[in-house]
């Protein structure tokens, strides 16, 4: 047992970094994630400074599964040595930052237009948001060339009444925040977690965990042995009653 490994599958914005609105007040912190200027846009609190540290001192591997595209990864003040899926799933990239080739075959092969679809999707919540004036912007996110989801981005009220559009679609569903995005099948964290799982030699015996805040991480998260869910999460407010 002393030469079992831990896995560490976690999700990263409000789990492992956040926006300075949301720390803690009077809590210490050090930049996170830079935006595409270079300036810091997201931060390890010293809690989450903390936790990262407490996982290296155990050896743990940390995989990141996350909404970031590549790009926005690469921006990340950590240095991933493992997998990672991106773009919520839809994209995995090898440990040299490549797009796993198994996993690209996997996409490619998927019967649908799933770029077409998402572009008619993109224009029908344009449509929608120009019609009723709502504070809110739409784009599809194309990433490592793969067409990964609708990426809409804007005020609660905005993507309250936008939310019944794009659960009466073919596309699945992620809203947290400002965030709402519309996934095609193969942008599926839990998926991405379990092929990726495939590659790493998991022994029996090795530890799982798996880290992350929103309602669309827990199906991940029960792919691993024990989850790590932030206070104050979506996941917090909507299972915990007081």
């Amino acid at each position: 047992m002393s030469d079992s490994k831990i896995y560490v599958f976690s999700d990263l914005d409000d789990t492992l970094i956040s926006t300075k609105g949301k720390l803690p007040e009077g809590v210490s912190y050090e930049t996170g994630a830079y935006d595409r200027d270079g300036a810091p846009l997201s931060f390890f609190s010293n809690h989450q400074k903390t936790l990262v540290s407490l996982l290296e001192r155990a050896n743990a591997i940390i995989i990141p599964i996350t909404g970031r595209t590549s790009g926005a990864l690469g921006r990340v003040n950590y240095s991933f040595q493992s997998y990672s899926a991106v773009s919520h799933g839809a994209v995995v990239l090898t440990p040299d930052g490549v797009v796993c080739d198994h996993w690209q075959k996997s996409v490619y092969d998927q019967p649908e237009d799933w770029f077409m679809i998402l572009e008619k999707m993109n224009e029908q919540v344009q449509k929608y948001i120009d019609v009723n004036n709502l504070d809110a912007r739409t784009r599809v996110i194309v990433d490592q060339n793969i067409a990964a989801y609708v990426s809409v981005k804007g005020s609660s009220a905005a993507l309250e009444a936008l939310e019944p559009m794009a659960r009466d679609s073919l596309l699945g569903l992620h809203r947290n925040g400002r965030n709402l995005a519309c996934l095609p099948p193969y942008a599926c964290k839990k998926q991405a977690v379990e092929h990726i799982k495939q590659f790493l030699s998991i022994d029996t015996d090795d530890l799982v965990l798996g880290m992350g805040d929103s309602i669309t991480d827990l199906p991940f998260i029960r792919s691993c042995h024990f989850g790590v869910i932030p206070v104050d999460s979506q996941i917090d407010r909507e299972l915990v009653c007081e």
